[in-house]
């Protein structure tokens, strides 16, 4: 039962700002832990989250993969590039490009609703 609400997080997600998007995507994994306790708002951001990057995200494999290990198993960027074998900036890069995609979803997807 979700039964608390996170206005300091409401403040701070902004999906229309890149900045802001980056660093909440980044926290995906604990946005799922304060759900499953349950916080309302971070429950309504992880389920957009998820749904941007997960069901058909519109971003390519590779950058699925950095997004992925990046926002659903908490890694550490630089930790993502020596496992992936990558150049930290191409790690950057994928991820940069792939937060650009989840907000232009994102901001699609806001638009649609009534």
């Amino acid at each position: 039962m979700i039964e608390s609400c996170n206005w300091q997080l409401l403040n701070e997600a902004d999906y229309e700002d890149f900045t802001s998007l980056k660093r909440i995507m980044k926290m995906y994994r604990v946005l799922y832990l304060k759900t499953e306790k349950g916080d309302s708002v971070a429950a309504s951001i992880w389920v957009d989250l998820r749904v941007a990057i997960y069901e058909n995200p519109g971003i390519t494999r590779k950058q699925l993969e950095v997004a992925d290990l990046i926002c659903g198993q908490a890694m550490p960027e630089e930790e993502v590039a020596r496992c992936l074998e990558l150049s930290p900036s191409s790690v950057r890069r994928r991820f940069n490009t792939s937060v650009k995609r989840v907000q232009k979803k994102l901001l699609k997807t806001a638009r649609k609703r009534p």
